[in-house]
């Protein structure tokens, strides 16, 4: 199913069709996205790095409400005030990159809901990401 089939549904006015497509597309993305973190945590029981990552998630506020929490030291994820996760934070060779951890990004550079830099400090990156979202 693709978006352009939903949209098509709609635009015929078939509400039924284009929720039974919309489900469909949810229930692929949730699927793909369960396989994904299936697969990295099979690879992390393997190399011992599971254990590492639950005793150094810590938690950090980065300003108006928005918390960073570590995975482990090169990875994080930001949060806003509801608790939804809208951003990531990873170490690089260059600083902190951070981009948008948001639902809606479909992985690619190309979506608007893509957001990168590179700052010195994962502080600095998790600050700007969390004044992007929050701008958004």
């Amino acid at each position: 199913m693709s978006t352009t089939q939903f949209i098509d549904e709609l635009a015929a006015g078939n509400a039924s069709g284009a929720k039974d497509i919309l489900n469909d597309m949810l229930s692929a993305r949730a699927f793909e996205a369960l396989e994904g973190r299936k697969i990295e945590i099979a690879q992390n029981i393997f190399n011992g790095s599971v254990q590492e990552e639950v005793e150094n998630l810590s938690e950090q506020d980065v300003g108006n409400g928005y918390k960073m929490k570590m995975k482990h030291s090169d990875k994080g994820r930001i949060h806003a005030p509801s608790g939804e996760h809208v951003a990531d934070v990873t170490k690089h060779e260059s600083g902190w990159a951070y981009h948008s951890g948001n639902s809606k990004w479909d992985g690619s550079e190309s979506s608007p809901h893509y957001k990168t830099g590179v700052e010195k400090t994962k502080s600095a990156a998790a600050k700007k990401a969390a004044e992007i979202h929050a701008s958004n």
